[in-house]
Order: C-alpha cells, then sequence, then structure tokens
C-alpha cells in the first residue's frame, strides 16, 4: 500500500513511523518468549539450536527381494491386474511345458487338472533339474533359459516360477503359498512366507523321493481360483489347441474334456533350434556374448569362439567356422578373448556378427511354423461357427529390420447369434490373455480394428490373429502389449480387412436397407447360389491328390499326372463341362497354389513338362527345359572337380559342359520354329552362343537354369507385341511362381519399334486393351512403342513377329546385333586352359602308349578262358543289383578275374 506523508517546513518530508512487528503467537497467549533479542548475533544464535529437538538420521539397508510380494510389483511383473492373474498362472505353466515337450522333440502332450483349489500341469518333457529349481527360488537373480537368445520361442517372462509363488501368497491374504514341483524321481515342496522385519521371503524347500520319472509335474494352491476358474481353465486350453495342432491336452476337473492333436507331423522352430545370427544386431549380440561369459564367471565352463559361433543356425559346419575366425585372426580364440577392461569389445563383436550373417543364410518365414488354414477352420467348426462364413489369411514376410514374421487371421460367424464376440490372439504359439496389438496401422488397436469393420462387443464373431516372429518388442515387463514394426503392423491390418471385410460390408448394407442386408447375409451364411470355380476345386483335392500320385511323396510326381488325378473330381462337381483345360491348371493353377501353400508344398517335388530347349555349342548336349532335364544339367556341370578331372579315356578335348568352359553368352528366343535355320546357318558354333528357347513366357525350370549361370549374358529375341515385351520383364524380374536371388544379364535385341521402321516390316492387327500401356511399360517400351502397339487406343492395336522377316533377313539382322554387343569366340580363362593344355597332352602320351601296348595286350587277352558258368555268373550278378545291366555285369565279373589273374589262366 502507499503510504501517506506531511511535507515538513523548509521543504524537507516527514518519514512514515515504523510500524512495530506482531508479536509472537507465545506472547500473544501469554507465554514467556526466551528467543534473545538479538536473534542474529552468534551467541543468540547457538543458544536457539541447543535449545532445539534434534533428529540423529541413520542410514538403513532394506532387502528389495519382497517386491515380487506386493499387488504393485505383480501388476508390473506379469502385466495384468489381480483379476487376470488366474489366466498368468496357467499361461506361464502351460507355455514351460509345451516348451519343454518340444525341446525334445516330443509329441506335446500335457495334462492340466483343477481340484479343491489346487492347479496340476503335467508335461511330457524332459523334466526340471534340481538345480535349476533352487537357482529359480532366488528372488535376487532373474533365471531364464531365453533370455539374450532371439527366437520365436513362447512369451515367458523368465520370472514365472517367481510370480507363480509370489500370486497365492498375495491373494491369501499374505498368509503363504505353496509349490510342488516333481521331476526326475525328486519331488520339491516349497513354502513361502514372508519376514516383514528384514523385508524379505522365508523359502521352506524340501525335497523327497518321487515317482515322478519323465516330464514335469507342477502344483500350485491358490485363492484366485474362483468359481469361474473351471471355465477359464477351458477356454485357456481350448485356445492353446487352437495354436498348436501338434498339441494333445487332457483337462480333468468337475468335467473332463480331451483335445487330440491335429496333425502330429506339424513342425515349427522349437526353443532347442539353432538360432539366427541374422536375427541380432550389434547390442543383442554383445549382450548374448555377456551373458555367456557371466555365466563362465559363476562357474560355467569356458568356450572357444568357435564353440559359440556352432550354437547358430548354418553355421555348425567346421569350414564355414574357421572361414569366419581365420578372416578375423581368432583362430584358437576363447570367447573371453572379446572382452577387455571388464566389457566386450563392441567392434570386435561387431565385427564377428557381420562375418556370421555373410555366410549364414536367410530364413524363410515359412521355417518359424504356420498354423495353417486346415487346422484353424477345424477348431472354428468346434467352436460352432459357420461352416460357410469362416475366413482365412497368412501373410508372410520381413519386418523393417529384415527379420521374418508369420501372420494368420480367421474369422467366423457363430451359429448362435446370441454368443458375444470371441477374440483369440497369439504371439509364437502361446495365446495372449488380453489383446497385445494396442498399435496397428493409422494408430489403431486392434478392437479399434475390428470395430470399425462391425465387429464389436456383440457381434456374434470369432476372431483369430496369430503373429510368429523371432523378436517381440514388449512395451511393459509383463509382457502383455508388444510394439510392432510398421510393416507388421501394416500386414496385421491387411489381414484383418482381409478376413472381415466381407462381414463388414454385409453389415453395412444392413444399416443402410434392413431388407437387403438380410439377404445377403442369408447368402453369406447359407452359401446359397454359390457355384464355385475350377480354382476353389483343384485347391481342395490338390494335397490329397498330389500324395495318391507321389506314393506320399515317396516319388517325383509329373503336373500331368496331377491333372488326371483332379480332373474325375473337377468334373464330377462342374457338371457343365465336357473337359477341362489342362494347360490352366498344371502351369497355372498347380504352381500357383504352391507357391500359396508353402507350409503344405514344403517336401514337394512337382516336375513339369519341358516348355523349351537348351542347347550347347560345340558339345552336342541339348535337353527339354523342364524340372528334372535342368535338375540333371545342373548337377552335371556344377560338380566341384567332376569332368574336369575325371581320366581322359582317349580324348584330348577338354570336357566342355557348362558355361565355365564352353560358352557366355546365351541367344534367348521366344519361340522353338526358328531352330532348324539357326542350325543351318550354324549360328551357334560360329558364335559359340548356347540356344535356349521357349514356348512364350519362360518356365520356372527355366529360370531357375538362367540364376545358375552367373556371368553369362542372355540375349533375347522377341516378337514386337505385349507377349514379347512381357516375356523380357519376367526374365529379370521376381514373379510369384519365381523370385531371383540373383537376376541374370539381359541384352534386349528385339524387335523393337525401331527395327521395324528400319526394316520396313509389316504389322498385323491385334486386340489390345487400352489398360495394356502399364503394363508395356513396366515391362520396358517406350511411349511412342507403346502408342504403336495400342493403335487407335480403343483395342484396335498392332504387333509385328520375328516371322514378318525373311530367313536371309532374320540372319543378316540377328548377326548384326550379335556383333554390336561384341559377341564372339568364346576362350575361358587362364586356369581353364592349363588344365586343358595338360589334359590333352596327357591324352596323347596316354594314346601313344596304348598303341604300343595294343598288339601285345589283344593276343593276351584272345588267349583268355571265359568262364563256362559265365550265364550263370552275370544272371547273379544281376539278380543282386537288378539296376545294372548285362554288359555291365560282364565288365564287373572280367574285372574281377583279370585283379585275380585267373583270366589268362
Amino acid at each position: 500500500r502507499s503510504c501517506a506523508f506531511t511535507p515538513a517546513e523548509g521543504g524537507d518530508t516527514v518519514k512514515p513511523k515504523k510500524r512495530k512487528p506482531p508479536r509472537r503467537l507465545s506472547e500473544r497467549r501469554g507465554e514467556s518468549n526466551s528467543v534473545p533479542a538479538n536473534i542474529d548475533s552468534p551467541t543468540s544464535r547457538s543458544k536457539l539450536d541447543s535449545a532445539k529437538p534434534t533428529l540423529d538420521r541413520q542410514t538403513f539397508t532394506t532387502s528389495r527381494l519382497l517386491e515380487y510380494f506386493s499387488e504393485k510389483e505383480l501388476v508390473l511383473q506379469t502385466g495384468h491386474d489381480p483379476d487376470d492373474w488366474a489366466d498368468v498362472l496357467i499361461k506361464e505353466l502351460v507355455d514351460n511345458a509345451l516348451d519343454a515337450a518340444e525341446d525334445v522333440g516330443e509329441d506335446a502332450a500335457i495334462q492340466v487338472t483343477l481340484s479343491d483349489g489346487e492347479l496340476t500341469v503335467a508335461d511330457s518333457g524332459p523334466g526340471i533339474a534340481a538345480e535349476v529349481v533352487k537357482r529359480i527360488l532366488d528372488f535376487s537373480s532373474k533365471t531364464s533359459s531365453k533370455d539374450f537368445y532371439i527366437s520365436p520361442t513362447r512369451g515367458a517372462q523368465g520370472n514365472a516360477l517367481k510370480t507363480v509363488l509370489a500370486i497365492p501368497y498375495v491373494l491369501s491374504g499374505n498368509l503363504s503359498s505353496r509349490l510342488v514341483i516333481e521331476s526326475r524321481s525328486v519331488k520339491h515342496e516349497i513354502e513361502v512366507t514372508v519376514n516383514r522385519i528384514k523385508q524379505e521371503p522365508v523359502i521352506v524347500h524340501t525335497t523327497s523321493p518321487s515317482l515322478v520319472k519323465i516330464g514335469t509335474v507342477v502344483r500350485v494352491s491358490s485363492s484366485c481360483f474362483g468359481d469361474d476358474a473351471e471355465a477359464r481353465i477351458l477356454q485357456r486350453v481350448d485356445n492353446y489347441h487352437l495354436l498348436n495342432p501338434h498339441l494333445s491336452v487332457r483337462y480333468a476337473g468337475t468335467v473332463t474334456a480331451d483335445s487330440e492333436r491335429s496333425n502330429s507331423a506339424w513342425v515349427k522352430w522349437r526353443p532347442s533350434d539353432p538360432i539366427s545370427p541374422r536375427w541380432y544386431d550389434t547390442e543383442q549380440f554383445v549382450g548374448l556374448i555377456a551373458a555367456y561369459l557371466s555365466a563362465e564367471q559363476d562357474g560355467a565352463p569356458a568356450q572357444s569362439i568357435r564353440e559359440f559361433i556352432a550354437n547358430f543356425r548354418g553355421l555348425s559346419s567346421t569350414v564355414r567356422q574357421k572361414e569366419i575366425l581365420s578372416a578375423l585372426n581368432l583362430t584358437g580364440a576363447k570367447l573371453s578373448d572379446l572382452a577387455t577392461n571388464g566389457d566386450v569389445n563392441r567392434d570386435l563383436a561387431g565385427e564377428l556378427l557381420s562375418a556370421m550373417k555373410a555366410v549364414s543364410r536367410e530364413v524363410k518365414p515359412q521355417t518359424l511354423g504356420i498354423i495353417g488354414e486346415e487346422h484353424i477352420r477345424r477348431e472354428f467348426l468346434d467352436r460352432e461357427c459357420n461352416k460357410n462364413s469362416i475366413r482365412y489369411k497368412r501373410i508372410v514376410g520381413v519386418d523393417n529390420h529384415a527379420r521374418p514374421y508369420v501372420i494368420e487371421a480367421a474369422f467366423g460367424v457363430f451359429e448362435n447369434k446370441d454368443q458375444t464376440r470371441e477374440v483369440v490372439t497369439g504371439l509364437n504359439f502361446s495365446p495372449c490373455i488380453t489383446d497385445p496389438f494396442k498399435e496397428l496401422a493409422h494408430w489403431t488397436s486392434l478392437s479399434g480394428r475390428l470395430a470399425q469393420n462391425f465387429v464389436k462387443d456383440d457381434a456374434p464373431c470369432l476372431v483369430l490373429v496369430h503373429l510368429t516372429a523371432p523378436h517381440l518388442q514388449y512395451s511393459d515387463r509383463g509382457k502383455s502389449s508388444v510394439q510392432l514394426p510398421s510393416k507388421i503392423a501394416e500386414a496385421i491390418t491387411s489381414a484383418v480387412n482381409s478376413v472381415s471385410g466381407e462381414y463388414a460390408r454385409i453389415v453395412k448394407a444392413t444399416i443402410r436397407s434392413q431388407e437387403r442386408g438380410e439377404r445377403e447375409m442369408d447368402r453369406f451364411l447359407k452359401g446359397r447360389n454359390r457355384k464355385r470355380d475350377i480354382k476353389e476345386i483343384v485347391y481342395e483335392h490338390l494335397p490329397a491328390v498330389y500324395a495318391l500320385v507321389s506314393g506320399n511323396g515317396q516319388y517325383p510326381a509329373a503336373a500331368r499326372q496331377i491333372f488326371y488325378g483332379l480332373r474325375p473330381m473337377v468334373l464330377a462337381e462342374l457338371t457343365d463341362k465336357q473337359d477341362l483345360d489342362s494347360q490352366y491348371i498344371t502351369q497355372t493353377l498347380v504352381p500357383n497354389f504352391m507357391a500359396e501353400a508353402p507350409d503344405v508344398c514344403a517336401d514337394w517335388d512337382v516336375v513339369f513338362d519341358a516348355r523349351g530347349h537348351f542347347s550347347e555349342p560345340h558339345t552336342g548336349k541339348n535337353f527339354g527345359l523342364g524340372t528334372l532335364e535342368v535338375r540333371q544339367y545342373l548337377d552335371l556341370f556344377s560338380m566341384p572337380s567332376g569332368l574336369q578331372d575325371a581320366p581322359p579315356h582317349l580324348s584330348t578335348r577338354f570336357p566342355t559342359v557348362g558355361p565355365s568352359g564352353c560358352f557366355c553368352n546365351v541367344l534367348f528366343i521366344e519361340k522353338e520354329g526358328f531352330l532348324p535355320l539357326l542350325d543351318k546357318v550354324k549360328i551357334s558354333t560360329r558364335f559359340d552362343l548356347a540356344i535356349m528357347s521357349t514356348k512364350g513366357l519362360s518356365s520356372t525350370a527355366a529360370r531357375r537354369l538362367m540364376e545358375s549361370m552367373p556371368g553369362v549374358r542372355f540375349l533375347t529375341l522377341h516378337d514386337f507385341d505385349k507377349a514379347g515385351f512381357s516375356i523380357i520383364g519376367t526374365l529379370q524380374r521376381n514373379t510369384r511362381r519365381y523370385k531371383f536371388k540373383n537376376p541374370p544379364e539381359i541384352i534386349d535385341l528385339g524387335i523393337r519399334l525401331e527395327d521395324v521402321r528400319r526394316l520396313k516390316l509389316a504389322s498385323e492387327p491385334f486386340t489390345i486393351k487400352t489398360a495394356a500401356a502399364k503394363n508395356l511399360r513396366r515391362n520396358g517400351a517406350t511411349e511412342a512403342e507403346i502408342g504403336f502397339l495400342l493403335g487407335d487406343g480403343h483395342g484396335h492395336g498392332q504387333r509385328v513377329e520375328l516371322n514378318a522377316m525373311t530367313s536371309p533377313q532374320l540372319i543378316k539382322w540377328l548377326e548384326g546385333k550379335l556383333k554390336k554387343h561384341s559377341v564372339k569366340k568364346f576362350v575361358p580363362d587362364n586356369d581353364v586352359l592349363k588344365t586343358a593344355f595338360k589334359r590333352a597332352t596327357l591324352a596323347h602320351s596316354l594314346n601313344s602308349e596304348i598303341d604300343k601296348a595294343f598288339s601285345k595286350i589283344r593276343q593276351e587277352t584272345d588267349k583268355a578262358k571265359v568262364p563256362e558258368d559265365l550265364r550263370i555268373m552275370i544272371q547273379a550278378y544281376l539278380k543282386e543289383n537288378p539296376g545294372a545291366s548285362w554288359d555291365f555285369a560282364v565288365a564287373q565279373i572280367a574285372g574281377k578275374f583279370w585283379e585275380s589273374e585267373d583270366l589268362a589262366a
């Protein structure tokens, strides 16, 4: 506030009076005030301090071991509220039981029992060792066989049995909890209480003999198993069976339920399978090395870097191990040599990881394991979904970090319309307790995505979303929510939209028009007025037909054999057809099915007919471009020392099979009619060209052959039309049927528009859609060429075939193209030349010696006595060797006589 004052005489001002400070509370109460008047003086301050009470603070050390035994910490550790802890117990025990059974390659068999508030889970695995149980009971450390290993195993916490001990304790009102583990003939009885003064758990662990020798039996008592416990356990067991076709599970309680395995041969990535170095980044790799070194310091056996490398997929070969260690100068080094000054050398570890990645192969997503449509459809039917409403979608790929993944989604509508939505989610074949997919594409959760597709909480629908991936990044310690790379998030969204999209469209139509929507839903559920096409019928029967034709996979199956196996089944359903297009089934539907269902067809050996030919210059080697023919040819010229080191057998020529010693250019022609003309003018031998011809688009066998010839150029001849450009495009681009790892070098000889105009070639009318422009542009056609081919742009286009040229014109044009691209006689590298020269010298020398010895040896052999029982000996040999010929048998018998010197006698 402003202070009023009165001016004094002489112009001076009068200062306002100072206000007295307020009295202390003690003064107002009439109490004495012992505070000195001059409080700021040292003497006064000292008296004041001595008058105040003081606290002598002491530093305490408090154990954190009791953190597990609080509701707050258990929520953090499990990722779930107490209402879900019963599910947490079931999940942890069944996850461990399944992993244990798979580790030893046994059929997964589990028994779950609930009796008098006690849950028992028994498995068929190898059993848990006594020393592992002891380590699990140490609440000061984390015990896990999965931390630091990046692989698609079930999402255990690494604190499993610790939380299994703590949960019953907390829910019992902090009284006590009891856990029993029986394994390997030992019974472990574990009782847990708490010392509240020292803030530590008190664990009483006693052992006694047990009758359980195989597998592990775990029993836990808990008050969390309320009235709905049995229903929750049955639901969780059903979900495990849905995600694990190889699982056989029996439940015993007030009711008994059995779920038999639907596919005992089903395989997935097991916890014991070697891990891939390609799944690690440097920090994760350093963490793994540090974990091994820490274990060594705690008494585990020391290991070499070579032994460490052998744990990884594709690196069990000693040759590859030596290659890696030699490149890094680590031959004979110990794993501890990667650490200095108490830390792992990150630079050296990074170099080691890079070297391991370089010599290891990528893991195909299908190798992780695929549940499969057949099993999921069967499970949806068992849950009383309408069979016509079931939809399935699988997406495989690699994520943003080049790690593989598999997504499977399914959708069905319950027959009972009073049922509400049920969503089953899973990560690496373990069903989740709550939805782990909180952030999909466009920042939408799975529940939000389903709601947008009208699959809301009250919808009578069953939904499955399952993700398999080697590395899952969780957003909480309990691993209840997963953070997805953008590619996986988008793929899950796409899969969910695919399976529920048709249902969403119908519900949306119902909102707009009740009558129309009901009609469409009726058709959706009853499948009326819907006639299956050839593709659906073929896809349904193809696996069974292949098994029949191939003798359950014992023999290769020709695509034509498969066609004849499918033919009566397709015609029986499509009664309006008299016959089928074998080309469409064998060349389109069968390859497409094999590409779309790699899990089903992983071991199939389907042989497709040759759709073209391949011939080498000079050697006379000529074969069809079929599956078996190409396979045999590749085996022939890819032998590491094979023909080159074979005895000369009188020949002075170096074997010239394959590109290394025969050719470095291949003339690729889209049709076979020109082969006699090319042979007449000796194009192949004059230019050292291999000739490759196909009937239309190149087959998978042809592309496999091309990829197996690194360094070879493929000079292509094709018609000037849409098909010709498509042929060029598929030769150098991945397609659905074949994906190149190393695309071949393609040189387009034509014909192109400039050739048509320069040679004044006649065109012919051709029907072509305007939409073909996109395909032409993608396959390398210029805008001028697209305009020429499309013609008037209303479907009336034009094309020019190779046949438009006369034979002399074609040869002259082709020779000009070959010279333009420097195609000339082939001479191999110096190593091949040296080998050939030495071989020829050897042959000449040998032939000379043979000539000198021939007459003498011939006279001696003419005197040789032929065994009287030769026929009997031949028949006996052929009986033991039914695949041999009679003359081969004669040669073998004569050889034995010659070696024993009985022949001359």
